[in-house]
């Protein structure tokens, strides 16, 4: 019992010592907490692009931190503004009225709740997957000792042939030059896939979900990509995947579309009238103008036709359309946003515009979370809003 009050008056002593100190490193974190979703808000002021890119898609533990830290203080405070009367140590006796009681397991519950759930979050918690997008692919046996890639985001070019790579078979891909595909792994080394390495891509390991990135090189030509595979039995195994970068005015592509009322890192209100050309695509492909919030994966289609239609079935010439960046003229000031010029068979079209008339009917614009199967990007253009 003795030794128990001893360490109550060390803790109180302790305590009632550092008020300064502790209320000094309260605001301080809780500032340090607070810009994180600030700037998420306004990544145009943060240069690095993986550096916004965290902070948007943290933005919630960052704001339930700086909540958790103000609460924690706030409670603090009032404990100690009672002095040392709000524990007192007589003896062999713990003197705490009841009020002092509440107060102090209010103060318990919320410090172990708070750390219980930053635990769940960055220990156990599993984030929402987001279903990438995943082309027809037919249903291929793989060879024993073999890779299998995934391709998850659309290209320019048609790259749903199956992607095997093993010492008796080998694929290849075309791109665009600089285009930037994400892909996964899967082998049949009896290795973990996250074990597996990419060279020439911009994560050499694979990223939280399983993906790697790579960026195409910016001139034409042949390329490989260098997957290194750790081996059981003695050195890593390497594998190449073939890769053609080929240039946007290759005889090779017939069709063409392109923004030509805006460039590169304009800054743009909201709604956004937009005007372009097309060349050579056929009836049965329709034109659609998507915007996305970058950082996120979230694609709006966009019609100004009272049908809520695509902006053409088919194209040879000029087009014009609009576009809404942002939720409103007062919201998403210096946010980015991608344009995309987009091209979709006739169900794909069909998803968009249903899509459309129900938002215009219940006022609910949550957008996809990937693109129709079989979706074409013909450009792609970053605006800021302002």
């Amino acid at each position: 019992m003795n030794e128990t009050m001893s360490i109550i008056r060390q803790v109180r002593d302790f305590l009632e010592s550092r008020q300064s100190a502790i209320n000094l490193s309260a605001a301080l974190l809780t500032i340090v907490l607070s810009l994180g979703p600030i700037l998420s808000y306004f990544p145009s002021f943060v240069k690095m692009e993986s550096v916004a890119e965290f902070l948007s898609q943290n933005a919630t533990p960052f704001i339930v931190g700086a909540g958790f830290v103000v609460i924690m203080w706030g409670l603090f405070r009032l404990i100690t503004a009672r002095s040392r009367g709000w524990i007192r140590v007589d003896d062999q006796k713990i003197i705490l009225n009841i009020k002092d009681a509440i107060l102090f397991l209010l103060f318990f519950v919320v410090l172990v709740s708070g750390i219980a759930w930053f635990v769940w979050y960055f220990v156990w918690h599993v984030e929402e997957k987001i279903e990438p997008w995943t082309p027809y692919r037919p249903t291929v046996s793989l060879p024993d000792a073999a890779i299998n890639i995934q391709i998850l985001t659309p290209t320019h070019y048609d790259n749903t042939h199956p992607i095997v790579i093993s010492r008796e078979t080998a694929s290849s891909l075309r791109l665009r030059p600089g285009e930037i595909i994400l892909f996964t792994i899967k082998n049949t080394y009896g290795v973990d896939d996250n074990l597996i390495r990419c060279n020439e891509c911009k994560n050499r390991e694979p990223l939280k979900g399983g993906e790697y990135q790579y960026s195409a090189p910016m001139y034409a030509g042949a390329y490989e990509i260098n997957i290194i595979v750790p081996s059981k039995q003695g050195s890593p195994v390497n594998q190449k995947l073939r890769v053609s970068v080929e240039e946007e005015e290759s005889d090779i592509l017939k069709e063409k579309a392109v923004i030509t009322s805006h460039r590169e890192n304009q800054k743009v209100t909201t709604p956004e009238y937009l005007e372009g050309e097309c060349k050579n695509i056929p009836k049965g492909t329709y034109l659609w103008i998507v915007v996305r919030p970058k950082f996120t994966q979230s694609y709006h289609p966009q019609s100004n036709r009272p049908d809520h239609g695509p902006m053409s079935n088919g194209c040879d010439g000029a087009w014009e359309g609009i576009a809404y960046i942002g939720a409103s003229q007062q919201t998403d000031i210096n946010g980015r946003f991608e344009i995309l010029l987009v091209g979709v068979d006739i169900k794909g079209s069909t998803i968009m515009r249903n899509y459309l008339i129900k938002a215009h009917h219940t006022n609910r614009w949550h957008g996809f979370r990937q693109l129709p199967e079989g979706a074409r990007i013909y450009q792609k253009i970053t605006v800021i809003r302002r």
